[in-house]
């Protein structure tokens, strides 16, 4: 049989803005010259006091009048929060991903370079069982790779709807408390609705309020968007669309390896396999490359430098995947490598090179994560009285 390289990246929903919408979404206070305004008031008996604790914890540094939350200022706090969390989460997928994107391409390496050895000996492997481990485990660890990636995805665009509710409920309710001066009646229905939506909001949700508040108290004032820029460099192939047909490849891939190793697939099944495998892969790698086109493009001014940006590493990661997809679909339809087992070869080296861009990015992310972290950490020990 001709061996061709077969190439080939939680947080709930908002749940509480989707199950408790009212508590989130704040209707414009009506007009006290209107004339159901009194009614439309809750009344002094029923109305739930907050709780003192409560106020005290969401953040030293906000100015609290008549049992008020300044909503801009713990707004701030909560959302500056949730995305770092989200972002630091970020960083241990992606290693966790390419980690396994790398070994898959070892093993291909591993089973072409084997290829090229039994060309020149004209012999059968010795041992049999490892020759076809080799080339099964390939595709097996892609497909674990992009089970990754996947989920990966499906968090991601969990955690931006989450984000988006949050960003509108902060909103919402900083205009409206600006409207009113934030002062009486009103001023204590915001509070009250921001304690609805503690008390409604996922066991997750609750350590993310309980981490903004603290950080607040602690009288962290920085609002840094650097992981919300570094957090770009996960997008282009953990798009849910490039990670689902990188995954669908990664199945025919397999099966294809798989039938041919236990000989229960004839020959013409296993290259049919091996084709849409191959095909589906140069597939995600256009998805890929699409999502890259949509980035500004990257500028830096000396050789090293290129190894300290973590999008330009991605970019060049995510050129390798064109290009390795692009030769193993010529090599699967034309023949004019029979003779040649040097470009699976070429092909898998491309592919490990891919991943280990991806992973140098990584470290340069988790590098200025921690970097951001450390000086976040002397500044607020600087700032302590």
């Amino acid at each position: 049989m001709k061996t061709v390289h077969p190439i080939l990246s939680s947080l709930h929903l908002f749940t509480a803005a989707r199950h408790y919408q009212p508590a989130l979404s704040f209707q414009p206070p009506m007009s006290p010259l209107h004339k159901d305004y009194k009614d439309s008031m809750p009344q002094k008996d029923d109305r739930v006091a907050p709780q003192a604790s409560t106020i005290v914890d969401l953040s030293d540094q906000c100015d609290i009048s008549d049992q008020c939350w300044n909503i801009d200022c713990g707004s701030e706090d909560y959302v500056s929060h949730f995305v770092e969390e989200r972002n630091e989460n970020d960083v241990f997928w992606s290693i966790f991903s390419n980690a396994f994107f790398l070994g898959g391409g070892l093993f291909y390496i591993a089973g072409s370079s084997w290829d090229v050895n039994l060309s020149n000996s004209e012999s059968d492997p010795q041992n049999m069982f490892l020759y076809y481990s080799v080339w099964v485990l390939g595709p097996f660890v892609y497909l674990l790779n992009s089970s990754i990636d996947v989920i990966w995805a499906i968090r991601t665009m969990q955690a931006d709807k989450k984000q988006r509710g949050l960003k509108r409920f902060f909103i919402t309710a900083h205009e409206h408390a600006a409207n009113v001066g934030c002062e009486g009646d009103t001023g204590r229905d915001i509070l009250l609705a921001l304690e609805k939506f503690d008390k409604h909001a996922t066991s997750l949700d609750e350590q993310l309020i309980e981490g903004a508040r603290l950080s607040g108290k602690q009288g962290d004032k920085m609002r840094s968007n650097v992981m919300s820029n570094l957090r770009r460099h996960f997008g282009h192939r953990r798009e849910l669309s490039s990670a689902s047909t990188f995954g669908a490849a990664a199945i025919f891939g397999t099966a294809s390896a798989i039938g041919w190793a236990a000989g229960t697939m004839d020959e013409d099944m296993v290259n049919r396999l091996e084709l849409v495998s191959i095909h589906l892969y140069l597939l995600s790698a256009a998805f890929a490359l699409i999502g890259r086109r949509q980035e500004n493009t990257v500028h830096f001014t000396g050789f090293w430098d290129f190894f300290e940006d973590a999008q330009a590493l991605e970019n060049a990661g995510d050129s390798l995947f064109g290009i390795a997809s692009v030769i193993d679909v010529v090599l699967t339809d034309f023949s004019f490598d029979d003779d040649n087992p040097w470009w699976a070869v070429v092909s898998a080296v491309l592919w490990m090179l891919d991943a280990m861009f991806y992973l140098r990015g990584d470290f340069v992310v988790l590098y200025r994560k921690q970097k951001h972290g450390n000086e976040t950490n002397v500044e607020m020990k600087g700032t302590v009285v």
